[in-house]
C-alpha cells in the first residue's frame, strides 16, 4: 500500500522568515557597516518590493525588501556575504547568477558600505510534449525545471501532453515530469531570455526495486516497515514485512529510506541508494538496529505535581548532534518520538517557562553534563530515567571583553556549545553585556562563541566543557560572570583535493562539542587551504565537508565517525599545522 510521503513541490520563495515582524524597512546606506545598493528591473527601471537576502557565509542573515527606487540597505557585521533576489517567484545571486554555489562574495570590513547593485535577469520559456513509451500523450504529469536535483518552476501537460513553463530565469536545466513516478529527461534545457526552448519527453521503461529489511544482528525480518522513495509522492508499505516492492523508478541511481512501521524499537535508515537497470528486479537488503527506548517522568520539585510540556533531548558524551527528543504529556509523562541504538545516553532537559532547564541528575537537576545520570538503552526495551524534579530557574550575567579589554558585542553566550540548539542563546551586547537566563539552580558552565577576534572557548577559557569553570545558579537569583576572551591559537593547512566550498569543524575530542569552524567559498576556483581559530590546549576531532555534489562528509583522516577519527593536538597559542587529504 501506499502512504503519503511528500506535498508536490513548488515554486521556492521566501516563507516563514518573512513573517510579520521579519522584514526590515528600506532606508538610506546605514552609517557603519552595511551592503546596499539599487535594483533595477530587465529594462533598467527601479524594481520596488523586490526581496533581499543579504547571508553571511556562516548562515546567518538579514531579510529586507527594496523601496520605490528600488534601494536597500542592510547593516550587517563585518565578514563575506552573499546577496541574493526575489521577485514573481525567482531568485537570482548578485550578479545575475541563477545558483548560490555561483554568486559573487563580497568581504565587508570594519565601517566600511559595500555596494551590491544588481539588474534582474529577463526570463525565458520552455514548452514540450510528454508521452508514453507507445506515443500516446501523458496528461496531468508535473514537468518541473531543477537545478542539481531541485525543483524551480514547473507546470501540468493538458489532456494532450503538451505544458507550457511561462517564465524561467537563462541558464542550464533538467528537466523532469511526475507521473506514477519521478522521470529525468536525459537532454538538459538551456533557456535564454526572451525565447521558447522546447523539451520533449517520453516515458522510460521501468524497473523494480524489492527491498528486504531485516534485523542487523540476527538476520531475520523486521516485521512491517515502508520505502520513501524520493522520487515518488507517496511510501509504498508492507504489513506483512517480508518485502517492499517498489515500482514506477526509472533505471539508474535511485536514492531511498527504509522506515519502520510494526516495532518501536527498530531504527530507520535513510540517504541509501541503489542503482537499477531497466526491465530488472533489484534487490537490496537493508540491515536495521534494534534499538530501544527512553521513558522520561517530569514534577514539580516542591509539590511533587506533574509538569507537561517538558522537553528533553538525548545527548552522548564524545558524540556530536542530538540522538533523539521528546515531550511530556499532561501526566508529566512522555517518551522519545524515534528509538535510539543501544548505548549510554545522557538527558538534557528544556524545562517550561517556570521552571530551569537541566541535565538530569540521579535525584535532581544539574549544570553539568558529566554529572548527569547515565541512561543505558538495551535493545528491545524502555529504560527509565530518574524522576525530572523541576526547580525554578535563575540568572547569570556579566561582560565579555576582548584580550585587550575592550567590551566584545555581539558574542554569543550559551550553556551548550554553539550550533547544537539556539533557541536559548543570548548575545553581548554594545558594553559587552549578557543575561541568559532560564537556568536551573544548579553550577554551570558557559559557551562563548562567534567572535570575530577571538575563539569559542567555555568559562576559563577552557576547550573542554568538562574543564570549565562552573558558575552558581539561585533559583530566582542573579549571579555574576565576567570574562576575558584568551586569543588562543591557529590551526592552518593545506586540502587536498580542493573544492569550490569548504566546511570544516573541529570538535572537541573529549566532549564532542564543536569548538571551532572554518567556511571557505571560491567562486570558480577550488578552496585548498584553511586556517581556524581554536582555544588551547585541547585535543580535537575535524569533521569536513567538500560541498562537491557527493556524500562528501568525512572524519580526519579518512574515519566514518568521530569515534575512530584522529585526536590533533591543539596548543595554548601559537600556530599549529595540518594538511588534510579527503580519503
Amino acid at each position: 500500500m501506499r502512504r503519503s510521503l511528500r506535498a508536490r513541490v513548488g515554486l521556492a520563495i521566501l516563507s516563514g522568515v518573512l513573517a510579520a515582524g521579519a522584514l526590515t524597512a528600506p532606508a538610506a546606506a546605514a552609517e557603519g557597516t552595511a551592503i546596499a545598493g539599487t535594483v533595477t528591473d530587465a529594462s533598467g527601471q527601479p524594481a520596488a518590493a523586490v526581496f533581499v537576502i543579504v547571508e553571511n557565509v556562516d548562515g546567518s542573515a538579514n531579510y529586507l525588501q527594496t523601496d520605490e527606487s528600488g534601494a536597500y540597505s542592510a547593516s550587517v557585521s563585518p565578514g563575506s556575504y552573499r546577496v541574493s533576489f526575489q521577485w514573481n517567484a525567482h531568485t537570482q545571486w548578485a550578479h545575475q547568477r541563477v545558483t548560490a554555489d555561483t554568486a559573487n562574495i563580497f568581504a565587508v570590513a570594519e565601517g566600511e558600505t559595500v555596494r551590491v547593485d544588481d539588474q534582474l535577469l529577463a526570463p525565458g520559456a520552455v514548452n514540450g510534449h510528454i508521452t508514453k513509451a507507445d506515443g500516446s500523450p501523458v496528461p496531468g504529469a508535473w514537468v518541473t525545471l531543477r537545478r542539481d536535483g531541485v525543483p524551480i518552476v514547473g507546470a501540468t501537460t493538458d489532456e494532450n501532453g503538451f505544458y507550457s513553463i511561462g517564465e524561467a530565469l537563462p541558464g542550464e536545466y533538467q528537466v523532469a515530469f511526475e507521473w506514477n513516478g519521478l522521470h529525468h529527461l536525459p537532454d538538459t534545457a538551456t533557456v535564454a531570455a526572451g525565447t521558447t526552448t522546447t523539451v520533449n519527453g517520453s516515458l522510460p521503461q521501468e524497473t523494480t526495486l524489492l527491498v528486504k529489511a531485516v534485523d542487523s544482528v540476527t538476520g531475520a525480518p523486521v516485521g512491517a516497515f515502508c520505502v520513501e522513495a524520493w522520487d515518488l509522492e507517496e511510501a509504498v508499505c508492507s504489513d506483512a514485512g517480508d518485502a517492499v516492492s517498489v515500482t514506477g523508478l526509472s533505471a539508474g541511481q535511485a536514492r531511498f529510506n527504509v522506515v519502520p512501521s510494526g516495532s518501536d524499537y527498530y531504527l530507520a535508515e535513510r540517504s541509501l541508494s541503489a542503482t537499477l537497470t531497466a526491465n530488472e528486479v533489484t534487490t537490496v537488503t537493508v540491515p536495521l538496529v534494534f534499538g530501544g527506548q527512553i521513558a522520561v517522568n517530569a514534577t514539580d520539585r516542591a509539590s511533587g505535581q506533574p509538569v507537561d510540556r517538558t522537553c528533553y533531548l538525548i545527548r552522548a558524551i564524545g558524540r556530536p548532534g542530538n540522538f533523539s527528543q521528546g515531550c511530556t504529556a499532561a501526566d508529566g509523562a512522555g517518551k522519545l518520538d524515534r528509538p535510539v541504538a543501544p548505548g549510554t545516553y545522557e538527558v538534557f532537559v528544556i524545562a517550561p517557562r517556570a521552571y530551569g532547564h537541566q541535565w538530569l541528575g540521579k535525584s535532581g537537576g544539574t549544570g553539568d553534563q558529566k554529572q548527569a545520570a547515565r541512561i543505558v538503552v538495551k535493545p528491545g526495551r524502555t529504560a527509565k530515567t530518574p524522576t525530572v524534579l523541576l526547580d525554578p530557574p535563575g540568572t547569570i550575567t556579566g561582560v565579555v571583553t576582548g584580550a585587550d579589554g575592550t567590551p566584545l558585542k555581539g558574542v554569543g553566550v550559551h550553556h551548550h556549545a554553539r550550533s547544537l540548539h539556539e533557541w536559548d542563546g543570548v548575545n553581548t551586547d554594545a558594553s559587552g553585556r549578557y543575561v541568559i537566563s532560564g537556568l536551573g539552580p544548579y553550577a554551570w558552565p558557559l559557551n562563548f562563541s562567534g567572535s570575530n577576534t577571538h575563539p569559542d572557548q567555555w568559562s576559563g577559557n577552557a576547550g573542554n566543557r568538562f574543564q570549565a569553570v562552573k558558575i552558581p545558579v539561585t533559583a530566582g537569583g542573579s549571579s555574576t560572570y565576567d570574562i576575558k576572551l584568551a586569543k588562543g591559537s591557529t590551526l592552518r593547512g593545506t586540502i587536498k583535493p580542493g573544492s569550490p566550498e569548504v566546511r570544516l569543524i573541529a570538535h572537541n575530542a573529549a566532549t564532542g562539542d564543536p569548538v571551532g569552524v572554518f567556511h571557505g567559498y571560491d567562486d570558480g576556483n577550488a578552496v585548498t587551504s584553511y586556517e581556524m581559530s581554536l582555544i588551547g590546549p585541547q585535543q580535537v576531532k575535524i569533521l569536513w565537508d567538500l560541498y562537491d555534489g557527493t556524500d562528501g562528509k568525512t572524519w580526519h583522516a579518512g574515519a566514518t565517525d568521530i569515534s575512530t577519527a584522529t585526536k590533533v593536538g591543539i596548543p595554548a597559542s601559537g600556530v599549529k599545522k595540518l594538511n588534510l587529504t579527503h580519503k
